[in-house]
């Protein structure tokens, strides 16, 4: 079979499957995060951090989405580094956003308003830096599980029945490995819902008994770790299905496109029957088991410890040994120490009032937001035409159709914003070209002999319009050559053969390519002659 033969089919049963899979995956994650979570509530009560858990799911979904498009991309590019700097820069500033609110609009607001000293350093406090390494630690994971459904594709498994191997160094079958990933996060949830069931204080004074605590089987972890595995299930359940249909495919049978979603639900339908059906039945003795397994664990803790504490004294007697070669007694006693008094420090000074801040620190501030607000911006325009798919989507929602006219208005707005600004400076170079150009003597006078034709073209009809602003008749900057021409012709219509003749040859030499003659620049100098005393006649009338 050749990956030319796969069916329309076979796509649409592994696009599904990948879909499935990957929310599958994505749930595991929020619910392995909110075992950790639970962990540092009870290790710190007062923080509450179960946003982490929505955040590292949307994170899971957004790996798994951008997968395709990333493998696509050479590793390290430009193009690699500007799509990768991207989901960096909007994943930063997303959770640094989230960790604010959570603490109230009103908090976030004072943070944002604090400085950019304060704002800058919040990024490095202890609470972003978890949350930080939790979702670095979700988007490994969402990569893992990712890779490895890309792996279980049909056209991975012609590409290992040709002898090549989809993962260079790699020999086990993907879902083995897959296998491996689940059970290995699992285990360590197991581990920290089991710490969770222990009270360390009772069992470093030694009271074994009180060591672990009565608490509800669901409690502390239990529910989101039990839910994992729940979820890793039904996650076996669509490896197996996939493994059936490549083969299925591969003998050339014929799979209906639907049956993957129906399997899908059959067995999340049979897992949670399965649950409730335990959950009924008499077996509350069997969840003692994490309770069990955290007295093993702090039962381990204790026998490292004492280890340690034996070894430390032997140590202390070796030196003791030694002193007691060297002919030196070990004291009996604690020799009496003169007592010390700490010296008395003067109070230090309170400023009566806050000095304003210099200048220097604002323009830190300023200099510091305005950065931050442009690698944000560009960091969402970039995430956002990584992403048209979905904004075409957004855009066909009611609710939500108001926002993609108002992008559209702003785009085309600067769009024509840029090209006011281009003409403008383009025009004002231009200008200063053309003025710049003219040689001139020492002193300040242009000097005519030295001027090509074109450039007395320019130099007659800048002196014309000079002329005519000293006798009423300005040139205003909105009109154009033509139109002043016209009004010229109006207020002097005996002179409108010349005016006419003028300004052609100034449009002429403006806007065309085509080289100015000698014998038009002296036409153009005979004009300006008859131009300057129909001037000079209406300004003395």
């Amino acid at each position: 079979m050749k990956p030319s033969d796969i069916t329309p089919e076979t796509r649409a049963n592994e696009r599904t499957f990948r879909l499935v899979s990957s929310l599958l995956a994505a749930l595991m994650l929020a619910c392995a995060v909110a075992t950790v979570v639970s962990l540092l509530t009870r290790i710190a009560p007062d923080w509450q951090p179960w946003y982490l858990v929505a955040f590292c799911f949307i994170v899971a979904l957004d790996t798994f989405y951008n997968y395709g498009k990333f493998k696509k991309i050479d590793l390290f590019s430009l193009e690699w580094f500007q799509a990768a700097g991207t989901q960096v820069v909007v994943l930063l500033a997303a959770l640094r956003a989230v960790i604010g609110l959570s603490h109230g609009l009103e908090a976030f607001l004072q943070e944002l308003t604090a400085g950019w000293f304060a704002f800058l350093t919040s990024f490095l406090s202890v609470e972003y830096l978890i949350g930080l390494g939790m979702c670095v630690l979700a988007w490994l994971f969402s990569l893992g599980f990712a890779g490895l459904f890309d792996e279980m594709g049909l056209d991975a498994e012609l590409i290992r029945m040709d002898g090549y191997a989809v993962t260079p160094g790699e020999t086990r079958p993907p879902r083995e490995r897959l296998l491996g990933l689940v059970f290995g996060l699992g285990s360590a949830l197991v581990v920290f819902t089991a710490l969770m069931r222990l009270d360390f204080r009772a069992a470093l004074g030694g009271n074994w008994a009180g060591a672990a605590l009565d608490v509800p089987p669901l409690s502390n972890g239990g529910a989101s770790t039990l839910l994992y595995f729940l979820l890793g299930l039904a996650l076996f359940s669509q490896t197996q299905f996939i493994d059936l249909h490549n083969r299925w495919s591969i003998n050339r049978v014929p799979v209906n496109a639907a049956i993957v979603g129906r399997w899908a639900f059959y067995s999340l339908a049979f897992l949670v029957i399965l649950t409730v059906i335990s959950s009924l039945l008499p077996t509350s003795y069997s969840l003692g088991l994490l309770a069990s397994l955290g007295y093993a664990l702090n039962l381990v803790v204790y026998l490292l410890f004492s280890f340690v504490q034996l070894l430390v004294a032997l140590v202390l007697l070796l030196f003791g040994l030694l002193a007691m070669l060297f002919g030196r007694e070990p004291p009996t006693e604690t020799p009496d120490l003169p007592s010390f008094q700490p010296p008395i420090l003067p109070p230090v000074p309170v400023e009566a009032a806050s000095t304003p801040l210099p200048w220097l620190e604002v323009a830190k501030s300023l200099l510091f937001w305005g950065l931050f607000i442009a690698v944000l911006l560009f960091a969402l325009v970039q995430y956002l035409r990584q992403h048209e798919e979905v904004i075409a989507v957004l855009r066909k929602r009611r609710g939500l159709a108001w926002l993609g006219r108002l992008w559209d208005w702003l785009r085309v707005f600067w769009q024509a914003a840029q090209k006011g600004m281009a003409g403008m400076v383009s025009a004002g170079l231009e200008r200063i070209r053309s003025r710049q150009s003219l040689p001139r003597r020492a002193g300040g006078w242009i000097n005519l002999r030295n001027l090509d034709p074109r450039q007395r073209v320019f130099f007659f009809y800048q002196a014309f319009l000079r002329r005519s602003g000293e006798s009423g008749l300005p040139r205003s900057l909105s009109q154009t050559p033509l139109e002043f021409a016209s009004r010229l012709d109006r207020a002097l219509p005996e002179a409108e053969p010349d005016i006419e003749a003028l300004t052609a040859a100034f449009i002429e030499a403006r806007y065309t390519p085509r080289p100015v003659q000698p014998e038009k620049a002296s036409r153009v100098k005979e004009v300006w002659e008859h131009l300057r005393k129909a001037l000079r006649k209406r300004r003395n009338d």
